[in-house]
């Protein structure tokens, strides 16, 4: 099995060899280019030294430089060429210096002929060399550039479009055959993975189905008790079945207290057991923003009061008499459940505030604002989740179910919108959603009258 790792080491040393071994052999071609070069120079400047000699004007001195040339000489023809003229010098004849002078020339220049096309030669192989060793590095690095693209990152961005599809439950198992190398070992490894959890999908499936109708029939079979029990605590309060002393009335007042609990809490598992099955309807149709805002300030009037804590509501322009497209009892529901919380947190003479605002042509956003504890950003991730609920040194723990933000926020997504808070602690809280479609009540009125 050769690995990724092994063949891009390979294909690196492959390229740094390569541009390694033909730099070398331009360096060297280059070095015999230079040295031609400067014999070149040499030869040139010998042959005008020569045309300068004077056999009146002769001396050891010549005749020394001369033969230090005569030794640098690697050619027999000019070695001898240059011996012979050196005799003819030192012979003082002017006719024998004269031809062996002649002689020598032509041999300067035949080996300036030849000099001058190795000089040409070993530019060419300088070139030459240059040009591999940076063509083929240059498609070494695409061919490797190729091989990244389609030999890992392709791999790669399939295997990530899989997990994705995992992730969203629109993964559908297929057997392949990975290649035997690290992204092979990877996908080998994921397909393991989700073929474990395809193998137990069924059995999780069959465990959440019995775990929500468990809820549902536990919460069905309460109820009836429960009625039996409101019922009774209902005629004992009244005294229709006899008087009660003050401490026999309370204990019953406490009773009446806790089956109303109970009772909403069995409510709330039943609402929710309903969304988490998917078998919750919305009975969506447009409805007044306004009248909405009235009817629950109006169903909160009596636990607001109680808890000294007053209830405002704004609806802002140019919302004063939109509808919104939705469920209005499960959207009151949401409001109840908010406003209530609002109320529970906030301190004696505090305000609670219920305000609308259109975001744009289409959204619209309700929000509810508090004067209590503020939230700390911790507890703001987990306050949706079922049973759970912020705490504060004030209001330790809040009597409530801890499924009323769940429902809430399960109730919004059902209408496609969306749910949060702002909050700082010590600065109060405000807990919004979005509604995704609204329109002006009063336009339609008009086409409405003018249709009829």
């Amino acid at each position: 099995m050769k690995s990724i790792k092994a063949k891009i080491n390979l294909v690196m040393f492959l390229i740094l060899g390569t541009a390694l071994s033909f730099g070398y052999l331009a360096y060297k071609r280059n070095n015999k280019l230079e040295t031609t070069q400067e014999r070149v120079a040499k030869s040139l400047l010998i042959r005008d030294e020569i045309k300068d000699l004077d056999l009146n004007k002769h001396t050891d001195e010549i005749t020394r430089k001369l033969k230090k040339y005569k030794e640098s000489f690697t050619e027999s023809e000019r070695y001898e060429a240059l011996s012979n003229l050196i005799q003819a010098y030192n012979s003082n004849n002017k006719k024998l210096f004269k031809r062996r002078r002649s002689e020598f020339e032509k041999t300067e220049q035949k080996f300036f002929k030849v000099s001058q096309w190795i000089i040409q030669k070993h530019k060419q192989e300088v070139q030459f060399y240059i040009l591999l060793g940076t063509i083929l590095p240059l498609l070494g690095l695409c061919g490797l550039i190729y091989y990244f693209n389609y030999g890992i990152l392709s791999p790669l961005q399939t295997l990530s479009n899989r997990m994705m599809e995992f992730l969203i439950d629109q993964y559908t198992f297929r057997f392949s055959s990975p290649p035997n190398n690290e992204i092979g070992n990877l996908e080998r490894t994921f397909n393991s993975l989700a073929q474990k959890v395809l193998n137990n999908m069924d059995e999780l499936l069959a465990l959440d189905r019995a775990k929500s109708e468990f809820v549902s029939i536990a919460s069905h079979e309460l109820r009836t008790p429960l009625t039996s029990i409101k019922g009774s605590l209902g005629l004992l309060s009244n005294e229709i079945v006899g008087t009660l002393d003050e401490d026999a009335k309370e204990m019953v007042m406490v009773a009446e207290h806790e089956t109303d609990r109970l009772v909403r809490l069995i409510n709330d598992m039943l609402d929710l057991a309903k969304i988490e099955s998917r078998s919750l309807t919305l009975k969506k149709e447009w409805a007044s923003l306004p009248e909405l805002f009235h009817a629950t300030k109006l169903s909160l009037h009596g636990f607001a009061a109680s808890a000294e804590v007053r209830l405002d509501s704004h609806i802002l322009h140019p919302l004063e008499n939109c509808e919104i497209n939705m469920d209005s009892d499960r959207i009151q529901q949401v409001l109840t459940n908010l406003i209530s919380n609002a109320i529970k947190y906030s301190p004696k003479g505090g305000l609670v505030t219920l305000k609308a605002i259109a975001l744009n042509q289409e959204q619209v956003e309700i929000s509810i604002n508090d004067q209590g504890p503020g939230i700390s950003e911790e507890n703001q991730n987990l306050i949706f989740e079922k049973f759970r609920q912020a705490t504060d040194s004030t209001h330790p723990l809040v009597k409530g179910t801890g499924l009323g933000l769940a429902i809430s926020k399960a109730l919004v997504e059902e209408h496609e919108g969306q749910i949060g808070v702002r909050s700082k602690e010590g600065l109060g809280s405000t807990f919004y959603f979005i509604l995704p479609s609204w329109r002006n009540g009063n336009t339609i009125s008009q086409q409405e009258r003018k249709a009829a």
